[in-house]
Parts: C-alpha cells; structure tokens; sequence
C-alpha cells in the first residue's frame, strides 16, 4: 500500500484556515476528485465536517478521539493503526488532512499530489 499525501497550498504554505480552504478553484478541485477516486481518502473529524458530507466514488475513512462520532457514508477508526488494517489490501491511500492528520500520517507518505496556489491568503 502506497500512502500519498494530496492538498493545496498558498504561497506561504498555507493548506487551511479556520477549518476552511480560503480558495475556491474548480479545476483544482476536478483534479483532486479524479485523483483520489477509486482509492481511499484519511481525514480528520473537523475536515469531514468543513466539506460537510462523505465524497462519492472512494472510501471516506475518518480519523477520530470521539469513540461516539458516525457520519454516513463514512468509515470511522480512532487510530493510526486501525487505518493501515482497513487499508492493507489497498493499492494506494490518500491523506487529506487536516494539519493534525497530514502530521501523524507524515513519516508513511511516499508521494505528494500538491497545488501550488501563487497567491497570499
């Protein structure tokens, strides 16, 4: 299983603010829907909740400390361990943040998929 790391960034590495992406780029976005479908995606609780539903066409696994949160259409595992056991059989998995998840997952990524957004936010 391959782990690789997809997100967006400003100029000053910006990936996120206040539980939101600043920017809106259609053609960004195609491009990460067509990148990550297919393959599971890893995000974070507060992540799931800024896009505000699970993404169609791949497995939406989130990663939480609340033991009490579901979400439909949605995976839940409480650890880094329990990830890497619903994915063993996976070819390649995507980390999709937030900064939390993008830290812990880090030291396990062997590609990144970034958009580099020449502007300041």
């Amino acid at each position: 299983m391959k782990v690789s790391l997809i997100a967006a960034m400003d100029k000053n590495r910006v990936i996120g603010k206040e539980n939101d992406i600043p920017w809106r780029i259609p053609k960004d976005w195609e491009y990460v829907k067509n990148t990550t479908k297919g393959h599971p995606i890893i995000l974070g609780r507060k992540n799931l909740e800024s896009i505000g539903r699970a993404l169609p066409d791949r497995r939406n696994i989130i990663l939480t400390r609340d033991k009490g949160f579901t979400f439909n259409g949605c995976e839940i595992v409480h650890s880094i361990e329990d990830v890497f056991e619903l994915c063993k059989n996976e070819e390649e998995i995507f980390i999709f943040g937030g900064e939390q998840i993008y830290n812990l997952f880090f030291p396990y990524v062997e590609k990144m998929y970034i958009t580099k957004i020449h502007h300041e936010f």
